[in-house]
């Protein structure tokens, strides 16, 4: 009997391994120059404007996340070209992730009010206008990446070659759909926000239904959530049939908190406090060049928040009869293996 080849990737798969590599590569070049830069001291030699100790630690924290996530990005496009199917669901995720940072930096790039440093004031007048198109192409970029990703590896052909490899190397397993398993891993992502708290110089705040939470209670609540938030996704990559409720309830509770928080008359003091804080406790210096409206900020986040929060329970609804059959076929497999 002849055994059937095994599947290759494809040209689209390819190219977008390709590309994920080089990507990567590039951010764990750059990240590890900046990295050691800081590390060694480069960034407190200037005696003009020395960094306070805690921007030090935050950018020794981010780059050497930064460099990891980069790594991880290497790995993903390797799998890619061997069909792993892990890295068919990591491409899904850095590709959501890449349109939604995307769509939010180009609404910041566009509402941002951009400032000249007072001692140019004779700039070109197409500078600040240059500036804003930069920004708009360097956020640009992602969402056609990302979105280009999404398309590609949602395909029925491209996911059946992932199938074939995988039912080459075992049996098929009951598992969640595609986008519900892009979620469990944005929340496992989003949980791990956790590990920074002992790097903060101030406590976690955070505005529920229109109050703010600060000190002690806002970082308890903070750490509650990512708490909650690794729970309901280890479930759903699990298949636990209780997973599903949770999550749900975790969206239309953030979709109901996001709405009241928008119409809060009290929102604008309350992110003006909320920053005032932040910047103290950092002993931040205050910056001429560059004064932005945080309130208008904050609040196209929540405007974006309440977006996703609405997709996210539309696309909960959608795949809600796929989850829970795979729920119960997992379920029976285990009491199958028990009762063996």
């Amino acid at each position: 009997m002849s055994m059937s080849p095994a599947p290759r990737a494809s040209t689209p798969v390819i190219l977008s391994a390709v590309v994920a590599i080089l990507a990567a590569l590039l951010v764990f070049v750059s990240m590890s120059l900046a990295f050691l830069g800081v590390w060694l001291g480069a960034a407190q030699a200037s005696a003009l404007a020395p960094f306070p100790p805690f921007v030090r630690t935050a950018a020794l924290a981010v780059t050497g996340f930064t460099i990891a996530l980069s790594a991880f990005g290497v790995a993903t496009g390797i799998g890619l070209i061997l069909l792993r199917d892990w890295a068919r669901i990591s491409i899904l995720t850095w590709g959501g992730f890449s349109v939604f940072f995307g769509v939010f930096g180009v609404v910041i790039a566009l509402a941002t009010t951009l400032f000249s440093p007072p001692e140019v004031a004779d700039l070109p007048a197409g500078t600040m206008p240059g500036l804003r198109l930069l920004l708009l192409c360097i956020y640009g970029a992602p969402i056609i990446v990302g979105a280009w990703w999404l398309f590609v590896f949602s395909r029925e052909n491209v996911k059946a070659q992932f199938a074939r490899a995988a039912g080459l190397r075992a049996p098929a397993k009951p598992g969640p759909p595609v986008p519900i398993s892009v979620l469990a891993w944005l929340y496992l992502t989003t949980a791990a926000h956790v590990v920074v708290f002992p790097f903060l110089p101030f406590s976690i705040p955070i505005i529920l239904f229109g109050h703010l939470v600060s000190g002690k209670a806002g970082g308890f609540v903070y750490a509650l959530l990512c708490l909650i938030f690794m729970v309901a996704g280890v479930g759903l990559l699990k298949l636990k049939l209780w997973s599903y409720p949770l999550t749900l309830g975790l969206q239309l509770v953030f979709l109901a908190s996001g709405i009241v928080t928008f119409l809060s008359p009290n929102y604008p003091s309350q992110v003006a406090a909320l920053t005032q804080r932040v910047q103290d406790a950092m002993h931040l210096p205050d910056n001429p060049y560059f004064r932005p409206d945080y309130s208008h900020q904050v609040r196209w986040s929540i405007f974006l928040g309440l977006f996703v929060a609405a997709a996210v329970i539309a696309m909960l609804f959608c795949y809600r009869q796929r989850f829970m059959q795979a729920a119960l076929s997992a379920a029976a497999l285990r009491t199958n293996r028990i009762s063996s």
